[in-house]
């Protein structure tokens, strides 16, 4: 309000009495205002929703298909002093015994020679390592010493790790060790530098080895995790005494996530209850009393849970398993019941629980369902088969001099050289041992008809990689795959590799994997039909496809959620116009009074001038 000092001609209170003509035209800026509140607190009880639900969703997604409910086992050693044992993946539950006859070493030489002391000169000459046939040299000068010796062997990068071992006073030796462990870290050392002649193996490189009856399994490392799929098994000492490890359901596990499901959704419907409830005896109702939106978010929640039954199985329901809907809308959970069925009959129960799905040809693969799939069996057909990245050189001919170039693959290169002379089979050997260094485990080199072909084992155009200077061996450029192509259930898929999505509709999120080549799609004449996907959403799916129909930018979530800012910017847009309008009739009630209270002055002026000229007129007589 502008600031106004009245009633100095007229003894009133002006600004009082304006304050009050003002208030009046504030009334209806004052009912929009509390108007708007109203409309702010329906926006944040569907943001508080919307809150409820995404913590329904982060639930639902840890049970989301049968491949994460397999996922939920524990592993145990009998003797975890000797092995130890942990879940990588998911793994079959199964019993394992086997005796660990021999852990993995690394191959350890020391010099047969011993310099005075660690700076000792060792003089010129030419110290050479030989590691799975490439021979790698260090040349060194008059003054040279133990110690430099040791950094440059550490300098070539050739999977070996040079020291300098104290021994004794007087006793100093080159030590090499492998960094990997394994029958092929072996290598061998030799220099023509007195006492570096001759090379002592204190310790050969061995595989683990472990027996399991009569079959013996041996590995470059003491970490087995390819024996049995999903677990990797830890090998800390060696002996005759048997080991067993033991992979099973994690019943614990699996029963709390479906409580911590269970908690969600009777926290959303909770929520959803009292925002649309009425209060008889208070006569109050909820926030969003008689919002159809919210009533249908609700009923699908609530019914999502009964909705969804298996045609077989003893367990085909969700009460079976102790999921049931109460009187009240909320839904009681029985663990014990759940935790019976588990162990009485997990295939149905996971099948009961979450998604899964299945195909009629085998050249096609069921992956996963999204949580706006429908249930139902599509058609898949593809246009274009996945490839992964490869290359075939020319026709090889053996370099003559050492040949040097790169294989890049993400963020690693691989440096590799080829020795002059090399056969085929030798740069091939060159070539997969450069990769294995650099961690590229993807990219492997073979022969190909008298050429060297690299490939990539996985499919797509995303693993691309990047060949430079290979000169005549012809490998140079970037080599990329291409991805699967196609259709499901006659809607847009996007390709992935070999990985086929649901773009839109009934089929958004189901994943195929089609494992069939070119060739059958050529036959085909460029359309291969590949049967049907059949996909089941299970409870977990059914849950899902509820809070999907919520959630997202074009979820009733949202879109109540813009119904109702829209109409808080057009209140407020309204409360600006009025308050403009206020401020104009402000200021014309302070100029109305300010004109008034000077025409009094003036008024008064003249008042007391004719009372002077009377008294002057009277004074006279």
């Amino acid at each position: 309000m502008t600031s106004y000092i009245g009633g100095l001609a007229s003894g009133l209170d002006t600004a009082s009495m304006i304050k009050q003509l003002l208030d009046v035209e504030r009334v209806p800026i004052v009912n929009l205002q509390s108007n708007r509140q109203k409309l702010v607190a329906k926006d944040d009880a569907w943001r508080d929703i919307a809150t409820r639900l995404s913590a329904l969703r982060s639930s639902l997604d840890s049970l989301a298909n049968v491949t994460s409910l397999d996922g939920f086992v524990t592993a145990s050693s009998s003797d975890e002093q000797r092995a130890v044992v942990s879940v990588a993946g998911n793994a079959i539950p199964q019993t394992l015994s086997f005796t660990i006859d021999q852990l993995a070493t690394r191959h350890e030489v020391v010099s047969a020679g011993a310099f005075a002391s660690v700076d000792a000169v060792i003089g010129a000459g030419t110290f050479t390592i030989e590691i799975g046939g490439q021979a790698h040299t260090v040349t060194t000068d008059a003054d040279t010493t133990l110690s430099q010796l040791a950094a440059r062997i550490n300098a070539l990068g050739v999977g070996v790790t040079a020291s300098v071992l104290v021994v004794d006073s007087g006793d100093a030796r080159l030590r090499i060790v492998s960094d990997a462990t394994g029958a092929a870290s072996a290598f061998e050392a030799h220099g023509d530098q007195a006492g570096l002649e001759s090379i002592e193996v204190i310790r050969a490189g061995q595989d683990a080895r472990i027996t399991m009856g009569t079959l013996t399994i041996a590995r470059s490392t003491n970490t087995i995790d390819d024996l049995i799929p999903g677990v990797a098994i830890d090998l800390r000492s060696a002996g005759a005494g048997e080991v067993t490890v033991s992979i099973r359901r994690d019943v614990d596990r699996i029963v709390a996530a479906v409580g911590k499901v269970v908690g969600d959704l009777n926290n959303a419907i909770g929520r959803l209850k009292a925002l649309t409830a009425y209060n008889a005896e208070a006569k109050t109702g909820g926030v969003l009393l008689g919002d159809s939106t919210a009533r249908q978010i609700l009923n699908d929640l609530q019914t999502s849970v009964s909705s969804f039954t298996l045609s077989d199985g003893a367990y085909r329901h969700a009460g079976a398993i102790g999921i049931e809907i109460q009187r009240d809308g909320t839904i009681e959970f029985d663990e014990s019941k759940l935790r019976a069925a588990l162990e009485d009959d997990y295939a149905t129960v996971r099948r009961l629980l979450s998604r899964w799905g299945a195909t009629s040809d085998p050249r096609a693969e069921f992956v996963r369902s999204g949580s706006g799939t429908v249930d139902g069996s599509y058609e898949v057909v593809v246009t274009r088969a996945a490839s992964a990245a490869a290359v075939t050189g020319a026709a090889y001919a053996a370099p003559g001099t050492d040949l040097s170039f790169q294989i890049a693959s993400g963020a690693r290169t691989a440096e590799v050289v080829v020795a002059a002379g090399a056969g085929i089979a030798d740069a091939i050997g060159a070539i997969n041992q450069a990769l294995a260094a650099a961690g590229i485990t993807t990219i492997t080199a073979r022969e190909d008809g008298g050429s060297i072909r690299l490939e990539e084992s996985r499919y797509g155009s995303a693993p691309s990689f990047t060949v430079t200077g290979s000169g005549a061996f012809g490998l140079d450029g970037t080599h990329e795959g291409v991805d699967v192509a196609g259709t499901i259930g006659g809607q847009p898929a996007t390709g992935s590799g070999r990985s086929l999505t649901g773009d839109t509709g009934a089929v958004k999120g189901l994943v195929v994997s089609v494992l069939a080549d070119q060739s059958a799609v050529d036959t085909a004449g460029g359309t291969l039909a590949l049967g049907v996907v059949t996909a089941t959403g299970g409870l977990i799916g059914a849950i899902s496809r509820a809070v999907a129909a919520a959630e997202g930018t074009d979820g009733a979530i949202a879109r109540a959620r813009e119904h109702w800012r829209v109409q808080i910017d057009l209140v407020d847009d309204r409360i600006a116009r009025l308050q403009d309008r206020l401020t104009i009739v402000e200021d014309q009630l302070i100029r109305q009074f300010t004109a008034m209270e000077s025409m009094l002055a003036q008024l008064a002026s003249q008042q007391m001038w004719l009372q002077a000229q009377l008294a002057g007129l009277t004074q006279t007589r």
